[in-house]
């Protein structure tokens, strides 16, 4: 993609790394291991309330930007060539099936 090596301007970004959530659709186990690992930016800029709409806006660049990887060492690896500060985002415990 033309310009994706291009640094950004400012301190290095913050990621967050999770699993990915499950679609609507899947269903069982063998899909939950194929949901993979999500890497999403923390906010740098907090939103603003649009004055006509009442919307939400944000100038943020990185909001709302997603990268999906096959496991999680993927995603650190990619966080780490770049130089961003990442957290890993730890799946809540489950509760004991009855």
């Amino acid at each position: 993609m033309p310009g994706a090596n291009l640094p950004l301007a400012g301190p290095p970004p913050r990621v967050l790394i999770g699993r990915a959530p499950l679609r609507a659709d899947s269903v069982g186990r063998a899909a939950a291991r194929r949901a993979g690992w999500r890497m999403v930016f923390e906010p740098t800029r907090a939103p603003r309330r649009e004055p006509l709409m009442g919307w939400l806006s944000s100038d943020d660049p990185l909001a709302g930007l997603e990268l999906r990887f096959d496991d999680l060492d993927a995603a650190i690896d990619f966080a780490e060539r770049r130089g961003w500060e990442w957290t890993v985002l730890e799946p809540p415990p489950r509760a004991p099936r009855r």
